[in-house]
């Protein structure tokens, strides 16, 4: 074998485990395969700037990048960030599965996203994870699905947001601070009429029956109370309110740039409602001032976080163009490797029928040369003789002489038949017919011709449809099928034609119930110039269900043999409708 291909298989190999440096110098011949030795070569170059692309793109993100496999529930790849955001090597994420990245408390409760983000092309969620440090970091876990893999790998970036965590703590703490500052206001205006904050009373008509001196500031004023008469229509609304409900309430109110906390509590023993006032306008105006800077804080962030959204999904497009370019190169490195394999297996498949085919050839040629070269003896020694019997035995071994040339010239034609299909000269002309027709035209001529007094059963199953396959082919396939049906079980039940119309495949079976095939033999049934033991005392070539497989195949179906020995047989061919 020449020694280029044990090259090309081992420069296979090699860009297969990732070394796209290595070479093979082509020889000086510069033929085909030299040819395809160059274009390895080139194709091993290509995978390199991909490869230093893909580290480009990957390693270099900002945020932590993972590839997990759904299939072996583990990560497959990470780049640095990861590494830092975790805690973990390279190597040891991928002893990893994504549940490892949880807290134990948590993994119950996350095997249901999980399980969600396996069935969904893109999703997001905010969650904590833990580092090899035992530390807890908020993120933000988003993950996308890879269009590669059979749609088993998966995209996921993990983005720290625990200073995003921590603002919205801290407003969570100030809003605490304001609900007890409005508290130690409420109490402080329970005090007595020295109190510096305004405290009122109204009657059930909301008439004022008691105010403080510092009510008379300006809060008065503010809510339009003259003569002891209340005009706001919002104060006379709040204190109907409270009234009804029988429980105290606390508003926030705003009048002429100055903000009141009004605490109102119904005392239904006498029938009257205390309004007690803190003045909170130095605390909302700093409250405000915090909000202002919180929401510009956000605004910023907000910016940057789509900014650097942005230049990920640029990097995920040119990291997904990169991936699907590599694992389009690496099928068709996979697919000429295939194409190799084949070809040197089809070279050795030709050199063992060659070999078969001199060992049978000359054994079957053989053995009907000596009936014709005895038989011609014979011939001779009768035609000196002018007897009446001498005549009789002369019509007998003529027979023999024809039924041997019969012989050899149908193991000719076979020999040639095998020969057109080795060499791919046999040509498919497909055609749309009715099947039904088609097996009762071939039943008949059977039937015509079989003289032992039996005859083909043809039965019909399912909803029939058109074929669209060669109706040659596919007559010599089903002619040989039948005559050994035939063949094989001589003064037994006629043989059995079944035509099954299935919703998606079409089966055609011949059944016999003659001598069987032994079940070791099976696997052998189709190999050229072979014959089952038991078969040795039956005329044959061997040739015959050899080319029957060839021309099903041909015709884009398939043929399966099972057998009972000493029961029958069956042999079913097999389209996709």
């Amino acid at each position: 074998m020449d020694k280029r291909f044990e090259q090309i298989q081992e420069i296979i190999i090699q860009l297969a485990k990732g070394n796209y440096d290595y070479k093979v110098t082509p020889s000086e011949s510069l033929d085909d395969i030299d040819g395809l030795i160059l274009g390895i070569n080139m194709l091993g170059e290509q995978l390199k700037v991909y490869e230093e692309k893909h580290v480009a793109l990957f390693e270099h993100a900002g945020d932590a990048l993972l590839i997990y496999n759904t299939t072996s529930n583990a990560f497959c790849d990470s780049n640095a960030s990861a590494s830092v955001l975790l805690g973990f090597s390279k190597e040891e994420i991928r002893l990893l599965s994504i549940l490892d990245l949880f807290p134990e408390n948590e993994k119950a409760r996350i095997k249901s996203k999980i399980t969600h983000l396996k069935s969904v092309i893109q999703t997001s969620f905010d969650i904590q994870l833990e580092t090899k440090t035992r530390e807890l970091k908020d993120v933000s876990f988003l993950s996308k699905k890879m269009p590669f893999g059979e749609e088993s790998y998966f995209h996921i970036s993990l983005r720290d947001i625990s200073e995003s965590k921590r603002i919205s703590k801290d407003l969570v703490k100030r809003n605490i601070e304001l609900k007890k500052a409005q508290k130690e206001t409420m109490e402080a205006s329970k005090l007595a009429s020295e109190n510096p904050n305004p405290i009122l009373r109204f009657n059930e008509k909301f008439q004022l029956i008691y105010n403080n001196a510092a009510s008379t500031i300006s809060f008065l004023s503010d809510y339009k109370i003259k003569e002891n008469e209340l005009n706001d229509k919002i104060l006379k609304n709040l204190l109907k309110k409270v009234k009804l409900k029988g429980t105290p309430e606390t508003f926030i109110d705003s009048r002429n740039e100055i903000h009141y906390s009004l605490t109102l509590v119904y005392v239904p023993e006498f029938n009257y409602t205390n309004v007690y006032v803190s003045e909170i306008t130095d605390f909302i105006n700093q409250v405000n001032k915090n909000e202002k800077s919180l929401i510009s804080l956000k605004d910023e962030m907000e910016v940057k976080v789509l900014e650097r959204t942005t230049e990920l999904s640029v990097k995920e497009v040119k990291l997904e163009h990169s991936l699907k370019k590599e694992k389009e190169r690496t099928l068709e490195l996979f697919k000429s490797k295939e194409n190799l394999k084949t070809s040197l297996l089809k070279e050795k498949e030709l050199g063992d029928l060659k070999s078969s085919f001199v060992s049978t050839a000359s054994h079957q040629f053989r053995t009907p040369l000596t009936v014709i070269q005895s038989n011609v003896g014979l011939l001779e020694m009768f035609a000196n003789s002018n007897n009446k019997p001498a005549f009789k035995k002369l019509e007998k071994v003529n027979g023999r002489i024809t039924a041997a040339i019969a012989k050899m010239t149908e193991l000719m034609d076979n020999v040639l038949v095998l020969g057109k299909l080795t060499s791919g000269n046999i040509q498919w002309s497909p055609q749309e017919f009715s099947l039904i027709d088609f097996c009762q035209k071939l039943a008949g001529e059977f039937n015509h011709i079989e003289t032992d007094g039996r005859t083909l059963n043809v039965a019909t199953h399912g909803e029939p449809f058109n074929v669209h396959v060669d109706p040659n082919l596919l007559s010599h396939a089903l002619s040989n099928l039948i005559s050994n049906a035939f063949k094989y079980s001589s003064k037994q039940k006629n043989p059995e034609l079944s035509i099954h119309f299935k919703p998606k495949v079409l089966v055609l079976s011949i059944k016999d119930f003659g001598i069987g095939i032994p079940k070791n033999e099976l696997p052998k049934l189709f190999h050229p110039f072979y014959r089952a033991q038991n078969a040795a005392e039956i005329k044959g070539t061997g040739l015959g269900l050899s080319i029957a497989k060839e021309y099903i195949e041909i015709n884009k179906g398939r043929i399966e043999a099972q057998s009972i020995l000493g029961e029958g047989s069956c042999f079913e061919i097999i389209f996709q409708r």
